[in-house]
């Protein structure tokens, strides 16, 4: 699983710009990829009746191009005209069409679109439709949608993050543990949903992301067990000595503190130690008694 932790470039060959994109998204590992979670999801319907579909609707069909409207004055939208035998459709495009895909666009052709239908006047258009070129690849009907940045988008992130699923699915392939079990469904469920995702889903989501933080929590604190540190005692007189030229009494808590922290000191176990405390409750202070055990062994 130590795959996982590894850099986007061992998984995907990216352009530097992608990559900084991605990295503004604070996507910069494999897992980061997994666990960057949408924040909706879009339900497409494949092949509808052209004479019922509803405003707002997200579609795939397959038509036929009937008529191609070129632009006649500048700015104007190029209008392709297409139907099937359920009603016809018009595709609009206020940007120039790629001439990869423009090749293609030959009145009697066949052609399978996505988008969103929205009504105008009597009619239901497409603005800039997403062209499929092969059906078996097009996949779920239900597309989640991402937090983006400038330089990507949600088809290309989904991509990533699904090539980074097929990696989880190797890597996982056969295992016996209950939490990665759970974890890879919940991120399934996530990402290739089969039907919209409910609450429990992202809830699932949400716990097992909080178990393997803690989880890896516990190894970064397991292995920094293992490395040698230096061992320092107590320096009770001098202490003392500041504590009388400051002319401080340290409290129950601070005290408590210390002799947690002192107790590590001495281990020969490198310490990682988080002091959190109130305004006024002493942090200082006890950083400063727990210094002094380090300057008085010359350090």
């Amino acid at each position: 699983m130590d795959e996982l932790f590894n850099p986007i470039s061992s998984l995907l060959t990216l352009k530097p710009l992608t990559i900084k994109a991605l990295a503004r998204l604070k996507i910069h590992s494999i897992s980061d990829l997994l666990l960057h979670k949408p924040h909706s999801y879009i339900e497409k319907k494949l092949s509808p009746d052209l004479s019922k579909l509803e405003h707002g609707q997200y579609i795939i069909t397959t038509v036929t191009i009937k008529d191609i409207i070129s632009p006649k004055r500048r700015g104007a939208p190029i209008k392709i005209y297409a139907e099937n035998n359920t009603g016809g459709i018009t595709l609009i495009f206020f940007n120039k069409i790629p001439s990869f895909i423009f090749a293609r666009m030959r009145l009697g052709s066949q052609i399978t679109v996505e988008g969103k239908a929205e009504l105008n006047d009597f009619y239901y258009q497409i603005s800039h439709p997403e062209f499929i070129w092969n059906m078996n690849a097009t996949g779920a009907t239900i597309e989640p949608i991402y937090p983006l940045t400038y330089g990507i988008n949600n088809k290309q992130l989904h991509n990533y993050i699904l090539k980074a699923m097929e990696l989880l699915h190797h890597l996982c392939y056969n295992t016996g543990s209950k939490f990665i079990r759970d974890l890879v469904k919940a991120l399934d469920e996530t990402h290739s949903p089969i039907t919209l995702p409910d609450a429990k889903t992202t809830q699932t989501l949400a716990e097992l992301e909080l178990l393997a933080n803690q989880l890896t929590l516990a190894q970064i604190r397991k292995k920094q067990h293992l490395e040698r540190g230096s061992s320092f005692v107590k320096a009770a007189e001098l202490q003392e000595k500041i504590l009388a030229k400051l002319g401080f009494t340290l409290s129950p808590g601070q005290q408590t503190v210390i002799a947690e922290i002192e107790e590590e000191q001495e281990a020969s176990i490198r310490m990682t130690r988080m002091l959190q405390g109130d305004v006024g409750s002493g942090k200082t202070l006890v950083a400063l008694m727990t210094i002094l055990n380090v300057a008085n062994a010359n350090k």
